[in-house]
């Protein structure tokens, strides 16, 4: 794909529903709209109730540099651990193999509100919102 095309939000939503938000420790596999009993135990074991998927890489879904996508999602990781959150690697592995697989991380306990502030601040277009029991779902900012 031509980093300079700048897709539709419509066409944004179905990559991002076509895509794996992966948690690389513990190995948990996500997807929009399919609840995950591995992940509700392991937000049990953080005994916490909610969780937020978002990365700072490539702003309102325009390719950015390996270096650039470096510094800010390092600089998101401070700014949540200052927040006293304890966010965990993974990424956004997508289906269709012309958009690239984003660093992202999932962050326990982190609320639906908290999660959009930081995706506004870091110029995200949306972020995976989920609660125990529940399905993961895709929030536009």
């Amino acid at each position: 794909m031509d980093d300079s095309y700048k897709p539709s939000d419509e066409q944004l939503a179905e990559w991002y529903k076509n895509t794996t938000y992966q948690l690389y420790k513990p190995d948990i596999s996500l997807r929009i709209g399919q609840h995950s009993p591995n992940l509700d135990a392991f937000l049990r074991s953080k005994d916490v109730t909610s969780f937020v998927f978002i990365t700072a890489w490539n702003p309102g879904s325009v390719r950015l540099s390996p270096n650039e996508n470096a510094e800010r999602q390092l600089k998101l990781f401070q700014e949540l651990m200052d927040a006293g959150f304890h966010p965990l690697p993974g990424a956004g592995v997508p289906d269709d193999d012309s958009w690239q697989e984003e660093k992202s991380f999932l962050v326990p306990g982190m609320d639906k509100e908290s999660g959009i502030h930081y995706a506004k601040k870091v110029e995200q277009k949306a972020i995976v919102y989920g609660e125990i029991g529940g399905e993961p779902e895709l929030i536009f900012v």
